[in-house]
């Protein structure tokens, strides 16, 4: 083989080394390296190059003439497989005649893809190795279709020169692709150096901000309006109730958003309690990104306080809302301190006002907070039930709620928060209006009884209601009332959850008396029937549906599913047992009272 070139062909290289080097872009490059060649060798009628993928672990199409390229593209040839593979192996330019044979070495998937993508075979088909370091990278494939010009072994040292000028071209374009992208992360480390630099000083900008808030005693609530000003984004402050305590909006955000952040924020915090979270809503044609930040130590958080909007907030303004939180939480301390101070206050009173102990310094007391002898007043008793045990911090939860709920509703009631309830006095403004208000405060009470039944597992809630009463002196009796509902209440749990004093109707006796004088009583009118087997068990039960259908001889029969005629027989025997052969109004009456008295007992 002659291995030196013609003149002609030493011209052919000059020109394909100008035009492969006229270009830094490394895929023109490759394109120009194919096409020149195709230019310089007459008999080339089309041609691949192909690169090794180090990651695929095969040679890749990155530049084709006289092919269909998006087929071609497809194409993956492992190292060994057809001419292009076997010359990658070989490390040496080939030349073959015999195409037909070799198409036994392609799989049968890129064999498809080949034959799809070419008119028809190769007469012959020239290869040579790309090398790069001593490293084969690639091969470049030129096929001729004509069968008048096929290649021959002086277009073997062309070939394999070009190829050692298209990887001195590929060496350039990769390291110009390098470098140039080195610049462009340079430009972005700087620009995003400078973006943190910003917001640094944002940061630091915002803790002076902050802290001068704070020494000019402003509210939470201006808080949080001078942190969305800062930011740029919106805020909810939720208390440890996830209840709303201050707000701050852009100008495009709807109340509709807050409330699917808040639902959202409570679904998740029966898993996340007093973590850190990141909430996506999607609300009005939006996603909106909400961060949770706890105010306070995790397992006591004081509430949450959420930034949300359209973009996620960055790392360095979430550090900075860090402080932030610091901030509130001490400002919520500081609310929290004055109002357990004043509701200590107000509950010391409160309690000193239901021992019925009126002395000058509680009438003082009183007119300071608007309380006079004129006005109507009802006790109200909010007790929490334990269905097991409870954890303390949840107690202090529930219990916190329905004080500041109370305190919302009724701003001039008088309220003391105890372990496991809370009292409270409402005062009535206008006479001849208590009926009125007391369907409010009834009203008030079963909201929080829900409110329980919802947000706790461990607790339920019942409630009682003492009578509306003129006068300070009076607070007393209708505390002594509500208590009362209380007591009744958990005894007797399958009953309503709120009752009034007056609903507790004739029970009012079986609280007073004494349970000595009840078991007396119920003993004196019905224990010859209690006392027995099966057949006066029957005759009691026969009295008591006699009783609930108003002594009706044909409706009591229908319902025990007997002859009226058994029924009288049956009356006879009651009769005889308890002595009252002619039984009187009065008699029925003790009767009744005697067997109620037992139903409510057992």
């Amino acid at each position: 083989m002659n291995e030196t070139l013609s003149t002609r062909q030493l011209h052919s290289l000059m020109y394909v080394t100008n035009v492969v080097n006229s270009s830094l872009d490394i895929e023109e490059i490759l394109n120009s390296i194919l096409h020149t060649t195709l230019s310089v060798i007459d008999a080339a009628d089309g041609g691949v190059l192909f690169i090794y993928d180090k990651e695929q672990k095969c040679l890749v199409a990155k530049a084709t003439s006289g092919f269909d390229t998006l087929i071609l593209n497809q194409i993956r040839l492992e190292p060994g497989e057809s001419m292009t593979g076997e010359t990658f192996v070989k490390e040496t330019c080939q030349l073959f005649t015999n195409v037909h044979e070799k198409k036994s070495t392609l799989s049968p998937a890129n064999l498809k893809l080949m034959e799809d993508s070419i008119p028809h075979y190769p007469y012959s088909t020239l290869c040579a190795p790309i090398f790069l370091k001593e490293q084969c990278i690639g091969v470049i494939t030129i096929d001729s279709f004509q069968e008048d010009k096929e290649f021959s072994d002086e277009d073997i040292p062309l070939l394999q020169a070009i190829s050692d000028q298209a990887a001195i071209a590929i060496e350039k374009g990769n390291f110009y692709q390098e470098k140039l992208r080195s610049i462009q992360e340079f430009k972005r480390l700087n620009e995003e150096i400078l973006r943190q630099n910003v917001l640094l000083t944002k940061s630091v900008h915002l803790h002076r901000e902050l802290a001068d808030l704070v020494l000019q005693g402003r509210s939470i609530q201006d808080i949080v309006d001078y942190l969305r000003d800062a930011i740029g984004v919106n805020f909810i402050l939720l208390d440890r109730n996830a209840d709303l305590l201050a707000k701050s909006f852009l100008p495009e955000t709807s109340e509709k958003v807050t409330e699917a952040i808040r639902l959202s924020y409570l679904e998740g915090r029966k898993e996340n309690t007093g973590r850190r979270q990141v909430l996506y809503i999607k609300e009005e044609n939006q996603t909106y990104s909400a961060r949770v930040l706890p105010l306070g130590i995790q397992l006591d958080s004081y509430g949450v306080l959420i930034p949300f909007g359209t973009s996620p907030l960055h790392e360095v303004e979430a550090a900075a809302l860090e402080h932030a939180c610091t901030v509130l939480s001490l400002e919520m301390v500081k609310e929290e301190v004055i109002t357990d101070a004043t509701v200590k206050l107000r509950g010391a009173f409160l309690e000193e006002l239901m021992q019925g102990k009126m002395t000058d310094s509680l009438y003082q007391q009183a007119r300071q907070l608007s309380l006079t002898e004129k006005r109507w007043y009802q006790v109200a008793h909010f007790y929490l039930v334990e269905v097991k045990e409870a954890p303390l911090l949840e107690r202090r939860r529930l219990i916190q709620t329905v004080y500041r709920r109370c305190q919302e509703d009724f701003p001039g009631s008088i309220i003391q928060v105890q372990h496991h309830h809370v009292t409270a006095l409402f005062p009535c403004e206008k006479e001849g209006h208590q009926e009125k208000e007391g369907v409010r405060i009834r009203h008030f009470l079963e909201q929080m009884v829900r409110l329980v039944e919802e947000q706790s597992a461990v607790f339920h809630a019942i409630a009682g209601l003492g009578r509306w009463k003129k006068g300070l002196s009076s607070v007393q009796t209708s505390g002594k009332e509500a208590n009362q509902v209380i007591q009744f209440l958990k005894q007797h749990p399958d009953l309503e959850s709120i009752m009034h004093y007056s609903e507790l109707g004739m029970y009012r006796l079986l609280m007073t008396t004494p349970e000595e004088d009840i078991n007396s009583f119920i003993d004196d009118q019905i224990g010859p029937l209690l006392d027995g087997g099966k057949k006066r068990s029957e005759l009691f039960q026969t009295l008591v549906c006699y009783l609930d259908h108003n002594r009706n001889v044909k409706e009591t029969a229908e319902n025990l599913h007997i002859h009226p005629n058994t029924l009288h027989y049956r009356l006879g025997n009651i009769y005889q047992l308890l002595g009252a052969e002619q039984p009187t109004p009065d008699y029925w009456l003790n009767v009744h009272l005697a067997i109620k008295l037992r139903e409510l007992k057992s």
